[in-house]
C-alpha cells in the first residue's frame, strides 16, 4: 500500500511541473491551457475531513481533479472540479476502538459568481478493513473551493456483518489543489463585432 501511494505522489508531482500552456480560439471563447488528459485531470487533490456521523471518522485523501475556470460576458464566471482518489480512514467506535477503512471516491463541485447557488455531489465506496465491512456513501452539500461542508448517509452493503456504524452524517473537509495554474480557464471574447481583430 505505502508503494502504490509513493508511486502516485511521484506520477503527480511529474505531471503538476510538466503540463505545457496552450491557447486556443474556439468560436467567441478563449481556452487557455486546455486539459491534456480528462481522465487524469490536471491537478493534484489532497484532503483532510471529519466526519460526524454516529461514530466519528478522520480521513485523509489523494487524488487528481480536473480543474475549469470560466469568465462568461458581463463579469461572470464559475468554476468546475472534478475529483477522484483514496482516502485512508479511522473510525473511533464508541471511544474504544479505531477502525481502518480505505475508500474510493468521486466528487463534482460548482462554484458560481458570489458562491450563490454552489453545491458538491459526492460518492465513496468504503471497504473497513478492521471487519470486512462494506458501504456506500453518497454525499451532496457545499462547496467553497477549499472547504466543503456535505450531508451524507452510509448504505451498509453486508448487513449480515454486525451494526451501520455511521448512517447519517456531516462532514467537514478541507482541501488542496497542488498545480492549479494548469486548470484549465475559458473567457468569452463576446460577439466579432466587439473583438479586437488585429
Amino acid at each position: 500500500m505505502k508503494a502504490l501511494l509513493l508511486a502516485m505522489l511521484l506520477l503527480t508531482a511529474v505531471c503538476a511541473y510538466t503540463q505545457q500552456r496552450d491557447t486556443i480560439i474556439s468560436g467567441n471563447w478563449q481556452v487557455i491551457n486546455p486539459v491534456k488528459h480528462k481522465c487524469w485531470g490536471n491537478s493534484t487533490y489532497l484532503s483532510q475531513g471529519v466526519n460526524f456521523a454516529r461514530n466519528k471518522e478522520f480521513e485523509l485523501g489523494l487524488g487528481r481533479t480536473k480543474g475549469l475556470n470560466v469568465i462568461a460576458a458581463q463579469g461572470f464566471f464559475f468554476m468546475t472540479m472534478r475529483s477522484w482518489g483514496v482516502n485512508y480512514a479511522l473510525t473511533d467506535v464508541a471511544h474504544k476502538t479505531m477502525r481502518q477503512s480505505i475508500k474510493g471516491f468521486w466528487e463534482f463541485g460548482f462554484v458560481p459568481t458570489l458562491f450563490i447557488g454552489d453545491f458538491l455531489l459526492r460518492g465513496e465506496y468504503i471497504y473497513q478493513m478492521s471487519d470486512g465491512q462494506h458501504y456506500l456513501r453518497p454525499s451532496v452539500g457545499l462547496t467553497f473551493v477549499f472547504v466543503d461542508v456535505a450531508y451524507n448517509y452510509s448504505f451498509l452493503l453486508n448487513q449480515s456483518r454486525r451494526e451501520n456504524l455511521y448512517r447519517h452524517g456531516i462532514s467537514i473537509r478541507l482541501k488542496q489543489f497542488i498545480g492549479m495554474k494548469n486548470w484549465e480557464r475559458k473567457r468569452y471574447l463576446g460577439t466579432s463585432r466587439f473583438r479586437n481583430n488585429n
